[in-house]
């Protein structure tokens, strides 16, 4: 298992239009969750090592210098560095960014109560939570959580000198890549879960940030700026 074709296909098809790119992916293979409320512990399988250093030696193919973050949790880390020496064994330029909590679970506003909740909730909690029958005091509602992982990647695409080509690569979780493609494109999660290293496109495109998946695309619909700080992102329409 590694990065999808087609992913890449896209991400190859922004590039060749002279635009800034991030590839949203989920981590390898990790050990199976036991406990919700303590899955941030668990790492990556040795097949999820391996996996992730396939997935450096796909984007390889790219020809493109790449540049790896990742959610704070452990796994994603692993996978962010598999895939940095990957690319460095298809001899391709690559740089470990580091740590974005953005990509972590910031929408989870009391995080071991939602935990909880999610628990019990087993495979319906995303349907739950897109459908708004969790609390709000828990869980931000799923669209504005959905902008604000896109958000969050725009910002490091506006980072970007304009002569810089480098493909931006970020290392999420399934929860964070299936709202986006519902929230955005419309792919319900029990349409397909985002598998391991499965995820999302996201590119800059006249001065906004368009997101891609599965022959689906739609934009951000807001300029690509930093939030004021403080000021809440504006929910979108699901």
């Amino acid at each position: 298992m590694t990065i999808p074709a087609s992913l890449l296909d896209v991400v190859a098809g922004y590039r060749r239009a002279g635009h800034a790119t991030a590839l949203i992916v989920r981590h390898a293979e990790r050990h199976p969750i036991v406990d919700l409320e303590t899955h941030h512990a668990l790492l990556l399988t040795d097949v999820g090592h391996a996996q992730a250093r396939e997935a450096g030696r796909s984007l390889g193919v790219l020809g493109a210098p790449v540049r790896v973050l990742h959610s704070p949790v452990q796994r994603c880390a692993q996978t962010a560095r598999g895939i940095v020496d990957g690319l460095r064994e298809a001899g391709v330029v690559a740089e470990l960014i580091g740590a974005d909590a953005s990509f972590g679970d910031p929408f989870l506003l009391d995080r071991p109560r939602a935990l909880r909740i999610a628990a019990t909730h087993g495979p319906g909690f995303l349907r739950a939570w897109c459908d708004g029958q969790l609390p709000p005091s828990l869980f931000e509602p799923w669209a504005q959580a959905a902008r604000g992982q896109v958000t969050a990647a725009g910002r490091h695409l506006a980072k970007r000198d304009v002569d810089d080509d480098a493909i931006t690569v970020i290392v999420s979780h399934d929860w964070n890549i299936a709202i986006v493609r519902e929230a955005f494109l419309g792919f319900r999660p029990e349409q397909g879960w985002p598998s391991f290293l499965d995820g999302v496109v996201v590119a800059s495109d006249d001065n906004d940030v368009v997101v891609a998946f599965d022959g689906r695309s739609a934009r951000l619909g807001q300029p690509l700026l930093p939030l004021v700080p403080d000021e809440p992102p504006t929910a979108i329409d699901a």
